[in-house]
């Protein structure tokens, strides 16, 4: 039996595996094993393996089939592993060579849980190694001890953030199912917290173990690219504290949120430096949150005498004020300051030498105190601290509504109550968005819900002059009457949204969380009206600003979202509570139309641009690099069958953010109309089952053509900063993955023209595991507003 058993999930690393292979075969503690799990790499990692496999009988290697994140593969690692301590290891970094027997000798004499060590940082661009001594400097007084108490420790949790910079006795994490979480983000966050909760001794060796390599020169590159793993990690551990409260002393509560309040504020100062302004706003806003539920639900009496003086005080700032409060001691921090008065109930507030007292529960009204910008010295100084005032006010009527929100929701299901049937609207201001049809139908067959198509504008589409606006609305509302119980929320004579009160609704599904005109706000509506919202996307992007930080999802009656995965990894982003998994109404059409999806041979050959064509957020747009390439290709294949299927805003976005005037948008788009099938609405379904293949930058839709299973040639932007979610990285390996024009025609050549689908029984497979198909969003969503009002349970199942 080997002493230790070491860990290393494999993927795409063959640059550094060797030297972190070499470095775990030639340790000085001969007694190990090598656990390698390679998940699904399309580099030469795999062959590396085999090749030290064969020449050392220490090394295991095992394949997935699946690419899985590796959360998944260290778990299997750890279940196989027979080794009485468990050590981990990344690919690209390796062990100093006397590692795992000091690590050995260390945690073996006390009976111990885990061991830590420290490591170096090893700067990959420079070659520079920095040795992080300052991880286990709280430990100086125990590192001759052979076995430490975690209640006899205030230091314990603060150096045990990594996985790799610790051992683990096997039996200790057995006995408590201790395992990593399966997001590709986090996962490593759960396993520690998991691991610091249940752990009852340590130790502390005083040597220099690992070696952390940092591509870029920049931490950035392994830990901030996505800063939701940190807030998801905060909401685990609190979740984990919930759950074995009963078992642990308040000291040892006191201590784990020490360390997560450490952290977080540590990971604050230094993620925030690499985010956009939005970005840091969300960002900052779910800290706080974090924070006021410690506030809120734990003893935190002694926090202050453990914390460090630093820390306690942005803790405390934190809890205390909004996110834009805070922002005033940023960006005015000579010209704002408070100071506690002596009577213990009181602040002074000192601004710019005005000075007031007030109690410490009174909102501050920063329209008055927005009246005071002409003592700022330049005009843009004076506009932005106006707009910080507005925007506090703004925070401060959020923070107000959604105090008040529970109480005016119950309100309106007792009204709701009373009534044998509901009116639902469901707005629509871009038909290309309409995705609830499903639900519409299901709500027509029922004698509980009148549902009718109401047409508005978006909020930026009324920066169209108003004749535009007519015509987008005549155009929308045309589409639907025939079909749907139609009307108007859109004043044809003045050019402007009508009041949504009018029509006196008792359900109101949002049709987008942007866009949305002052007079149809939820704001308003949320007062009368209960609030629904289902995404025109299937969420295949980890975007946490556009699936959980957008106003409206607080407002909310219920968030309809696809499948348990996402509404977990939403819930821990944003903190809503309103989240449901249902199914996703775009793809109940391929649920009852599968007989039709399989006779269908297909004619058309798709292509759909996307209108992220400069940058921005998104970045997933490529119709500058190759939008032309493929108007020239269709012209020279006319054997093949073309459907045009533009995004509806990729004309103002060349308008408004290229060089192309509207002469050459004309000529590309009539070019198209020649020689294609053009589609510019929403009833693109029928175009979907009629096809042979789609060839997109698009990411709304992929999910939905994914269901025809039919082949994906997916155009990928190299400037794009979105990261396919796990459930959707399954689907998208399935997908003709196209990076440049040159791979670009060789895949259109031999998909298309040769018919060479030679991913499709991976697709096929991909679908069957997916689920996709198996849940009827409509009905349950009925099933979940009936429950909710009524109490009644149509029991249908997701």
């Amino acid at each position: 039996m080997p002493k230790i058993s070491i860990i290393l999930p494999i993927y795409n690393v063959e640059l550094y595996l060797k030297e972190c292979l070499d470095s775990l075969i030639n340790q000085t503690l001969k007694d190990i094993e090598i656990i390698c799990i390679d998940d699904k790499s399309t580099d030469n990692s795999l062959s590396i393996l085999k090749e030290y496999a064969n020449k050392d009988n220490r090394i295991i290697v095992l394949e997935q089939e699946i690419n899985q994140g590796p959360g998944v593969a260290r778990n299997r690692g750890i279940d196989i592993a027979k080794g009485d301590y468990i050590m981990f290891c990344d690919p690209d970094d390796w062990y100093e060579l006397n590692a795992c027997e000091i690590c050995y000798d260390k945690i073996s004499k006390g009976d111990n849980d885990i061991a830590f060590f420290s490591l170096n940082r090893y700067l990959d661009d420079t070659g520079e190694l920095e040795p992080n001594t300052k991880r286990l400097t709280h430990f100086h007084k125990y590192f001759d001890l052979d076995s430490i108490n975690v209640d006899e420790c205030p230091e314990y949790y603060l150096p045990t953030m990594f996985p790799f910079t610790n051992i683990y006795s096997k039996n200790f994490l057995n006995k408590y199912n201790i395992r990593f979480g399966s997001s590709y983000s986090y996962e490593d966050h759960i396993f520690t917290m998991s691991s610091l909760l249940h752990a009852k001794k340590f130790i502390a060796i005083n040597n220099i173990l690992y070696n952390y390599r940092i591509r870029n020169n920049s931490e950035t590159s392994k830990s901030s690219q996505r800063y939701g793993d940190l807030i998801a990690a905060n909401q685990y551990s609190i979740n984990k504290i919930y759950q074995y409260k009963q078992d642990m002393s308040n000291n040892h509560i006191n201590i784990f949120l020490k360390c997560r309040i450490a952290l977080t504020l540590y990971w604050y100062r230094h993620i925030s430096r690499s985010l956009t302004k939005k970005d840091k706003k969300i960002f900052y806003t779910e800290i706080r949150n974090f924070f006021i539920e410690i506030k809120n639900n734990f003893d935190i009496s002694n926090l202050k005498d453990i914390l460090s003086k630093q820390n306690y005080n942005d803790f405390h700032s934190m809890i205390s004020h909004p996110y834009w409060h805070r922002q005033i001691f940023y960006v005015f921090k000579r010209a704002l300051s408070y100071k506690n008065h002596s009577d213990g109930k009181s602040r002074i507030v000192n601004f710019l030498g005005f000075k007031w007292k007030y109690h410490k529960g009174f909102w501050i009204n920063y329209q008055w105190i927005k009246k005071l910008w002409w003592v700022f010295p330049t005009k843009s100084s004076r506009t932005d601290f106006k707009k910080i005032c507005d925007q506090i006010t703004s925070a401060q009527k959020l923070d107000k509504d959604m105090r008040e929100l529970p109480r005016i929701q119950a309100k309106i299901i007792k009204r709701l109550r009373g009534k044998k049937q509901l009116k639902v609207l469901f707005l629509v201001s871009e038909n290309s968005k309409w995705k609830a049809q499903s639900l519409y139908d299901e709500m027509e067959k029922s004698d509980k819900f009148e549902p009718m198509i109401t047409i508005n504008i978006a909020d930026y589409q009324l920066k169209l002059d108003v004749e535009e606006q007519k015509e987008i609305v005549l155009q929308n509302y045309q589409l639907f009457k025939n079909t749907h119980k139609t009307v108007l929320a859109y004043d044809l004579d003045n050019g402007k949204n009508l009041d949504l009160a009018i029509f006196k609704a008792d359900i109101i599904f949002y049709q987008q969380p942007w866009g949305i005109s002052k007079i149809q706000s939820y704001i308003k509506t949320s007062k009368e009206s209960l609030l629904c919202y289902i995404p025109y996307h299937a969420p295949n992007y980890g975007n946490k600003w556009l699936d959980t930080a957008q106003p409206l999802f607080k407002y909310l009656f219920r968030y309809y979202i696809a499948n348990e995965f996402y509404k977990n990894i939403f819930s821990a982003w944003s903190g809503l509570s309103n989240i449901k998994a249902t199914g996703h109404t775009m793809l109940d059409y391929f649920l009852n139309n599968q007989e039709r999806n399989e006779v269908s041979k297909g004619r058309y050959i798709i292509y759909a641009p996307h209108h992220s064509i400069s940058g921005g957020r998104q970045q997933i747009g490529t119709f500058l690099q190759n939008g032309e390439l493929i108007l020239e290709y269709a012209k020279n294949h006319p054997e093949i069958t073309w459907a045009f299927k533009p995004h509806p805003t990729l004309k103002f976005k060349l308008i408004q953010e290229t060089n192309w005037d509207n002469q050459k948008i004309e000529w590309y788009y009539n070019e198209w109309e020649k020689i294609a099938k053009c589609c510019y609405d929403s009833s693109y379904i029928d175009l979907f089952f009629d096809s042979k293949a789609l060839i997109t930058d698009c990411g709304s839709f992929l999910t939905e053509y994914f269901c025809t299973k039919k082949p994906i040639i997916h155009l990928i932007s190299n400037n794009c900063q979105m990261h396919p979610v796990p459930p959707f990285k399954k689907i998208i390996d399935t997908f003709y993955k196209v990076y440049d024009n040159d791979e670009l025609i060789s895949t259109l050549d031999r998909v298309i023209l040769q018919n060479d689908d030679y991913k499709k029984e991976e697709r096929l497979k991909a679908l069957e595991e997916s689920k996709l198909l198996e849940s009827n969003a409509a009905k349950n969503i009925i099933n979940d507003l009936e429950k909710s009002i009524w109490g009644k349970d149509n029991e249908s199942k997701l």
